[in-house]
């Protein structure tokens, strides 16, 4: 849920009856306790923005030299137009002094130069701590910058795609769900094969279509992939004696497909693996993660987060036609953790589970220490909101 939380006080602390909630993405209110504003359910002019469009095209159509150009300009005018829009929006609250932005590379950047522009303090803490590293991807402008690590700092400085005032290493804050899971018995659908003494590998896979024509124009998420990663954790199941596998999915809806029929049958007839089908309780796939020896993933911020927290992670860095789709682009050396056939997931989870512990510690403690700046340690909402505090002082 795209969704903005602004404080229009500074004068006490965050408190629900001092928070108004701006909403650009079309999403109605969670409950009517919350004081909740759509902002694209409020009326624009339709004169006004195409007299701002005429202004922008105008001070810039002089400066065009080909057709790449025009296109920018367009494009630029575009952002220009939303940019007043928000702004007249805006004029609305006069009271609102900071902007606390909830997944900020999903924010519009025409309302973050709003906010600028009516100088509204803005604030993020970085929702991914992937995102840094895709040149291409999100990006955003902000007063404060609340980050990963100073590692993941340093980039964004470096970076065309972001600008802030301050950047300032808090660590990744879904983290604290794992330290405080580890502190709290584990899952019941655990504790049977941890009395046994077997070893625990959580695997997260991606979700799959529900349907054969989207799958087919899908090179990440299709059925093919889909069921090479499944038989790729029965693989391991049989090759590494004494472990449990529990496969979590963001969805398990694929499970009824009638494409998966068998390999499903053969996951469910295992004794050392199973398919977690537990999504009422909120963050589970973290209770889960805390308690594993190991975990493998296709790549995703939980995979990062165990990283920082101190737990061993293998990346299923390919499909069944194609390979590296995240390596080129995330740097995880000196640790080699991104896998790109069976055999390298099958010999690096050896030497996790089995081997020389040794082996891969060295990459994983450069990792945890100076990627993630050693701040996986379950206190990051606590510098999150002491940070919040000494803003709103």
């Amino acid at each position: 849920q795209k969704t903005l939380y602004y404080s229009d006080r500074t004068d006490s602390e965050l408190h629900p009856d001092n928070l108004l909630h701006f909403d650009y993405s079309g999403f109605p209110s969670p409950s009517e306790k919350i004081r909740w504003v759509r902002l694209g359910s409020q009326p624009s002019s339709l004169l006004s923005g195409l007299y701002h469009a005429l202004v922008a095209m105008s001070m810039g159509i002089v400066r065009v030299r080909c057709i790449q150009q025009v296109i920018g300009l367009l494009l630029l005018s575009r952002l220009y137009v939303n940019f007043m829009s928000y702004s007249r929006k805006l004029e609305t609250y006069p009271g609102l002094k900071v902007a606390l932005i909830d997944y900020e590379v999903l924010c519009p950047m025409a309302l973050l130069l709003a906010f600028d522009a009516r100088n509204i303090r803005t604030l993020a803490a970085q929702e991914r701590f992937s995102g840094a590293f895709y040149a291409t991807k999100g990006g955003a402008v902000l007063n404060t910058y609340l980050c990963g690590s100073e590692y993941v700092a340093e980039l964004m400085r470096k970076s065309w795609a972001y600008y802030a005032d301050h950047y300032l290493p808090v660590g990744q804050y879904r983290c604290d769900n794992l330290v405080a899971a580890r502190q709290s018995p584990p899952p019941q659908i655990l504790r049977a094969p941890i009395a046994q003494g077997r070893r625990i590998i959580t695997a997260l896979g991606f979700h799959t279509h529900m349907d054969w024509h989207n799958s087919q124009s899908d090179p990440l998420l299709n059925w093919s992939a889909h069921r090479q990663f499944l038989e790729d954790m029965i693989r391991l199941s049989r090759d590494i004696p004494n472990v449990f596998i529990i496969l979590r999915f963001k969805m398990v809806d694929w499970i009824s497909l009638p494409v998966f029929a068998e390999v499903v049958q053969e996951l469910e007839s295992s004794e050392n693996m199973t398919i977690s089908m537990d999504y009422e309780k909120s963050f589970f796939s973290y209770d889960l993660c805390a308690n594993s020896h190991l975990v493998i993933a296709k790549h995703t911020s939980l995979g990062d987060e165990c990283l920082a927290a101190g737990i061993p992670v293998l990346f299923h860095d390919y499909t069944h036609n194609t390979e590296r789709l995240v390596a080129d682009a995330i740097d995880y050396n000196p640790a080699q953790i991104m896998c790109f056939n069976y055999e390298e997931i099958l010999e690096r989870a050896k030497t996790v589970l089995t081997g020389d512990p040794n082996a891969m510690t060295p990459g994983y403690k450069y990792l945890k220490n100076v990627v993630y700046g050693g701040l996986g340690d379950g206190k990051v909402r606590e510098r999150i909101h002491a940070h919040i505090e000494t803003l709103l002082a």
